[in-house]
C-alpha cells in the first residue's frame, strides 16, 4: 500500500533501538512491518512522500520523542496495537496521526501537533476511537485534545 522505498526498514524484527537518525524524502522515512517491541527515539522525518512513520501490522513499540514535519502522515498505523507514542511533535503533516484497520489499544501521551495544513489532527477510520487511548496532554497548536464521537 505505501511502496517500498523506506528510508529504514524493520522487517519481522524485536528489540531494535533507532535513535537520531534525520530521515527525509523517502516514501516512509521509516518502515516497520510486522515488528514488536522496537524503540524508536529522537529521530528527524522530514517531507516523506507519505508518512514520516508507518506502522503496519505490528505491536508493542514504542515511538517517542520523534519530530515529524512536512509529511503527509506523521504517523500512519495499519493493524498495529498496543504502541506507545509519547511527547512526538508533529508540524505542517496533512494528518499528524492516522489510524486503521484493526489498531487498538494504542496509548498517545504528550504529542504537539502544530501548523499541519490541517486535515486531521488525529484521523481514524473504521470506529476504532473507542479502544485507543488518547488524553489531553496531545495539543493540537497549543490547545488540549478534545473529541467528540457524532452519534445517529
Amino acid at each position: 500500500m505505501f511502496g517500498d522505498d523506506a528510508g529504514i526498514k524493520l522487517d519481522n524484527v524485536s528489540h531494535c533501538r533507532i535513535d537520531n537518525n534525520n530521515v527525509s524524502n523517502s516514501t516512509n522515512g521509516i518502515h516497520i512491518e510486522s515488528s514488536g517491541r522496537n524503540h524508536i527515539n529522537n529521530n528527524t522525518f522530514n517531507s516523506n512522500d507519505i508518512s514520516g512513520i508507518y506502522i503496519n501490522r505490528s505491536n508493542n513499540n514504542r515511538i517517542t520523542n520523534n519530530s515529524l514535519s512536512n509529511n503527509i502522515h506523521g504517523i500512519f498505523c495499519n493493524d498495529s496495537g498496543f504502541n506507545t507514542i509519547v511527547n512526538n511533535s508533529f508540524v505542517g503533516n496533512s494528518y499528524a496521526i492516522s489510524l486503521s484497520g484493526s489498531s487498538a489499544n494504542n496509548n498517545f501521551t504528550g504529542n504537539h501537533i502544530t501548523k499541519s495544513d490541517t486535515k486531521y489532527g488525529f484521523y481514524f477510520s473504521n470506529n476504532i476511537t473507542y479502544e485507543n487511548s488518547i488524553d489531553s496532554s496531545n495539543r493540537v497548536n497549543n490547545i488540549p485534545m478534545r473529541w467528540y464521537v457524532r452519534e445517529t
